[in-house]
């Protein structure tokens, strides 16, 4: 009988079911749904008392049969509020790593901005050498090619057109002026 589902069983189990719902929601509830069913139980059993000898068998097994299931009960109860403890633990730590990798997160990308705006700078000190190198070079198309690349379309001051970065801004336009002249 311990393999088979009874229809008692399965009632139970609907009925669980249809007040817990399909997901983890409820899940807090399940303690107190199996509180309820117990005192259930329990209020049957005080009201039901078999103490003849010449009881008819199957109300000694019914009521043998609920004493069980009682029991039962009563450790699923314990394993669930173990078990409700365990992942109530887990969810609390998974929260903390989550703001911790959130909070690293935001230092990257801060990291990755300045990382970004270096190279920026880098190639605009880059165009600034090579044009004061060819400016008394015999190749004019060096200069307004490297010109252009200063600020010319798709070039860095196109690049920083869209960013937040005044300073930076000022600097790629300072240095354009400054060729331009």
């Amino acid at each position: 009988m311990a393999g088979t589902k009874s229809t008692v069983d399965e009632r139970l189990i609907a009925r669980f079911n249809q007040e817990l719902g399909a997901d983890l929601k409820n899940f807090h509830k399940c303690g107190d749904l199996a509180k309820y069913y117990r005192s259930e139980l329990e209020d049957l059993r005080d009201k039901i008392t078999v103490t003849d000898v010449a009881c008819i068998p199957s109300i000694k097994n019914l009521i043998e049969t609920g004493r069980t299931k009682l029991q039962e009960l009563d450790e699923k109860e314990s394993s669930l509020d173990d078990f409700e403890e365990k992942i109530s633990d887990r969810i609390d730590v998974y929260h903390r790593l989550l703001k911790e990798v959130g909070d690293k997160m935001r230092e990257v990308r801060v990291l990755q901005t300045v990382r970004d705006y270096m190279a920026l700078i880098k190639d605009i000190e880059n165009i600034s050498q090579e044009l004061e190198a060819s400016i008394n070079g015999k190749d004019d198309g060096k200069p307004i090619a490297l010109y252009v690349a200063l600020t010319g379309p798709n070039s860095i001051l196109d690049r920083i057109g869209g960013i937040e970065a005044p300073h930076l801004k000022m600097y790629a336009r300072n240095t354009a002026f400054h060729w331009h002249d």
